[in-house]
């Protein structure tokens, strides 16, 4: 062991008075911060994580936008990567019960393959598979539930030589609760022939929702499609479909991240202030030190093995005491959410090789910073004046 490091232990060792008491207090705050930082970054990671499964199971991870023939669905199957596909007909309506109207988007595809693509909660009457599936808020607003009769209307496909736009009559046959952006307000999903009846101006699909095998990267795939069918079809994977709200989550990380790192700045400011009153304090030393030769780049050094002594300790401490947090409420769920408003029983948490890499770099960052400002002023002072310091 060096010198200066044996050196800088025994002069954190012999501290006393407010040199004490400000190294535990930087040391706490150091810890607080960490762990601020820890169980901040994992709860938005796992909401994040949450609402981009309820996402992907509702979109699928690709979209194709476009028309769609029977030349493309057969290029698409022949794709390495793809686990399941399937075609709809996406058009603006209005659905009619006896209490009310409203204009939502039907979404026409085949009821039988939805469970290969989309992985959507929802109570579903598969004696009766023929009648349309709509969102639980929309039935709250038109009061509907299973076997409720509706009218289906789409004004778009219109004809000019007859006031009334094409309507066919259904029931409802199931009801889906996704939670996650208006979806279930302004969604509702028609079997694929009231699909074919009833949008006359629609020649073949208008897209089509691809399910990737798990571990196959989405962006590739999404490039390798267009190779494939070419650019006049609008590709889009899940993320570049909602990249407003990606872009805001990930935002609302990096202002916490930044914003909690406060905590970790202040004591910081308390680390550099505790190093200073230990050099205060062995200043005499720190005299007989220089007189006998010692480098100021020595004394430097000691000095930022002292910052790195009390805020390591501190920023491990806060480390572990966030990941064991994330740990037990992952496997016992001790901090629950109201079902009501969140579509999530408990508080969701989730924590990367990443996270558990910045967040100590932010530490040591801010340690390195705080103990150079105390070396710089420590090194400057002359031998002469450290002899005869009067304490």
């Amino acid at each position: 062991m060096r010198f200066t490091t044996i050196l800088a232990k025994k002069f954190l060792k012999g501290r006393t008075g407010p040199g004490k008491f400000t190294g535990i207090i930087s040391m706490i705050g150091m810890a607080v911060g960490s762990f601020a930082m820890i169980v901040s970054i994992a709860v938005m990671n796992g909401f994040e994580s949450r609402v981009s499964e309820r996402l992907r199971g509702f979109d699928g991870d690709i979209r194709i936008s476009g028309f769609i023939t029977q030349k493309v669905i057969d290029q698409i199957s022949e794709l390495e990567g793809i686990e399941s596909f399937i075609p709809f007909i996406e058009r603006k309506g209005i659905l009619s019960s006896k209490s009310s109207q409203h204009v939502i988007i039907y979404k026409a595809l085949n009821m039988d393959d939805m469970g290969q693509v989309y992985n959507i909660n929802m109570d579903f009457d598969k004696s009766n598979p023929k009648g349309i599936i709509i969102g639980k808020s929309l039935s709250y607003r038109m009061n509907l539930s299973h076997e409720n009769s509706v009218e289906i209307f789409s004004p778009l496909d219109m004809s000019y030589g007859f006031g009334y736009p094409p309507m066919i009559k259904s029931y409802v046959s199931g009801i889906f609760q996704s939670q996650v952006l208006d979806y279930d307000e302004r969604i509702v999903f028609i079997p694929i022939e009231i699909g074919k009846k009833i949008f006359k101006k629609v020649k073949g699909f208008t897209g089509i929702d691809i399910r990737c095998h798990k571990d196959e990267n989405i962006d590739i795939i999404s490039q390798e499609l267009t190779q494939v069918i070419g650019n006049k079809f609008k590709i889009e994977t899940w993320k570049e479909q909602h990249s407003s709200l990606v872009q805001a989550m990930e935002l609302e990380r990096l202002m916490a991240l930044i914003v909690l790192s406060l905590i970790i700045v202040v004591a910081g400011f308390n680390l550099a202030s505790t190093l200073s009153l230990v050099t205060i304090q062995r200043i005499n030393e720190i005299g007989i030190l220089q007189a006998i030769g010692a480098p100021k780049s020595a004394l430097r050094k000691m000095l930022f093995i002292q910052g790195f002594i009390l805020g390591g300790k501190g920023t491990m401490i806060g480390v572990i005491l966030g990941g064991i947090v994330v740990i037990v409420q992952n496997q016992f769920g001790l901090i629950p959410l109201p079902s009501d408003i969140y579509f999530i029983q408990t508080l969701p948490m989730e924590l990367t090789g990443g996270n558990l890499i910045i967040i100590p770099s932010i530490s040591c960052v801010i340690i390195f910073i705080s103990s150079y400002i105390a070396s710089r002023k420590a090194s400057s002072i002359e031998p002469k004046l450290a002899l005869t310091w009067n304490k």
